[in-house]
């Protein structure tokens, strides 16, 4: 494959693939690293689980609303794009709340809880 540099399209770079037979040293390594590197993102994906659950069992108005995005997005045919769109908020707005790691302000909880189709409903406390 030739590929120009710059501007000049007279230099080219001339890409060559090299293989070559690793040692037996150089596969075990290899292999060491790969178990290593996915046993760490099993180990992140978990907590992140844990995080998103703890974060939407939280028995306040955030939960809910945490939870009915879950649900939400759980309905075939419901895309979390889609519903980020219609909310005009972006993932990085919404992740962290989801993550329970920051609020949502007052108007975006609006636009999520109108895109999750949820209404706010005020209850009295009973004394």
């Amino acid at each position: 494959m030739n590929l120009p540099i710059g501007n000049d399209m007279s230099n080219k770079v001339q890409w060559k693939r090299v293989q070559r037979e690793l040692t037996p040293e150089q596969r075990q390594r290899l292999l060491q690293g790969l178990a290593t590197a996915e046993s760490e993102n099993m180990v992140e994906a978990q907590t992140h689980s844990d995080r998103l659950m703890a974060a939407a069992s939280e028995p306040t108005f955030s939960g809910a609303l945490r939870r009915a995005f879950h649900g939400c997005i759980r309905e075939p045919g419901i895309l979390p794009q889609a519903l980020l769109r219609q909310a005009q908020l972006e993932w990085s707005e919404l992740q962290p709340f989801l993550l329970g790691e920051a609020p949502l302000t007052s108007d975006q909880i609006d636009r999520l809880a109108g895109a999750l189709g949820v209404e706010l409903v005020h209850h009295d406390a009973i004394d």
